[in-house]
């Protein structure tokens, strides 16, 4: 639990936030959870992603609310920008706390009659209207998914130096 709550998961959120250009306050306790402790019946504690995709609003930079003509540069991944041409920022009904100094935003694409969205595999979308689209990138969860097996390693010794340390204040030092 020390090591799932502690050294291990700061490890995850380090090597999250170099794939993705999360801000590590946003990958607080609700978006990347101790789901469950080790118990003296269950020796597994597991940390949860959430599911939800992350709106790709998170990583645009510049660009204000309703203002058009402009594109919108996007950073998903730290150091890379991608220009995002009929982009703009939207504001949106849902969220935690809505009022007129702090909403939800939402980064949206007008698309031309028959054009696409591209990337598809790396971005989902929702539909607004009838050619205006919600963008959405990739979801902790995802990115936890990708980062498990990089980071197992660590944690498994960082486990391993825990419970020989407990093992050994239990046994008397022994």
């Amino acid at each position: 639990n020390d090591v799932a709550a502690g050294e291990g998961r700061k490890a995850i959120v380090d090597e999250m936030t170099a794939q993705i250009a999360f801000p590590r306050s946003y990958l607080d306790q609700s978006r990347l959870e101790l789901k469950q402790r080790a118990t003296d019946n269950n020796l597994e504690a597991v940390i949860e992603g959430r599911k939800r995709a992350t709106s790709l609003a998170r990583f645009s930079t510049g660009g204000a609310i309703g203002v058009r003509g402009r594109a919108i540069r996007v950073a998903v991944k730290p150091g890379s920008n991608r220009t995002m041409r009929n982009a703009f920022l939207v504001r949106l009904r849902a969220g935690k706390s809505i009022s007129e100094d702090n909403f939800n935003v939402g980064l949206a694409i007008r698309l031309k009659p028959g054009e696409t969205i591209a990337n598809k595999r790396e971005m989902s979308s929702v539909q607004l209207s009838h050619n205006v689209y919600i963008l959405y990138g990739p979801s902790v969860d995802q990115v936890f998914r990708t980062v498990a097996e990089d980071v197992s390693p660590k944690i498994a010794e960082q486990v391993e130096t825990e419970f020989f340390r407990q093992f050994g204040r239990l046994a008397g030092g022994f």
